[in-house]
């Protein structure tokens, strides 16, 4: 029979090999994208989304908090490989620091009203992305010191690939969630 502190120390290394596990999987998510200036088209959010509809929510919140850290230090994984301080200051700053209050306030709707339709994920995933959008457009308006701006370059291009990252975490999550219920 095994120990509780035995059992602790498992159920704490397993929690760390998802938040690792999390954080690699938003790096990779992030390298998918279109180079568009100021602010590119990836997916990221998605990969947020997801792992705010998969993971437990302190989960999901360190892997996104550890994924800025290790960009705000410079490793490389942002979209383009790219990292530093720069990149948390620069024009998409606002998308980036919203997909940590997206995780959070996604991963409470999952957990108070449930994840039992594909409907109500992609409710989850607009209202995730209009979290992020308005943190993405507030920064930008001030980095570009327009609001026009910010719905030009920050809005307008994303509303179809916004619309479809909601559609492919929806349906993403609802598969993952069949296919972890046959398992058992």
């Amino acid at each position: 029979m095994q120990s509780s502190q035995t059992k602790s120390k498992s159920i704490l290394d397993i929690t760390i090999i998802r938040i690792l596990l999390g954080t690699f999987f938003i790096f990779l998510s992030s390298q998918v994208y279109i180079p568009l200036e100021p602010v590119p088209i990836n997916m990221l959010t998605a990969g947020v989304m997801i792992l705010a509809l998969t993971y437990k929510k302190g989960e999901s919140l360190s892997s996104v908090l550890l994924f800025i850290i290790l960009g705000a230090i410079g490793v490389p994984v942002f979209a383009g490989f790219s990292g530093g301080m720069s990149i948390l200051t620069g024009s998409t700053a606002g998308y980036i620091f919203g997909c940590v209050v997206c995780t959070y306030f996604v991963a409470n709707m999952r957990e108070k009203y449930g994840e039992d339709s594909w409907l109500k994920l992609a409710i989850y995933g607009t209202l995730g992305t209009i979290v992020i959008f308005i943190f993405g457009l507030s920064y930008l308006a001030y980095f570009l010191v327009s609001i026009k701006g910010a719905i030009i370059y920050g809005l307008i291009p994303f509303i179809g690939p916004g619309i479809a990252k909601i559609l492919f975490t929806a349906s993403t999550v609802r598969l993952l969630k069949n296919l972890n219920a046959r398992r058992r």
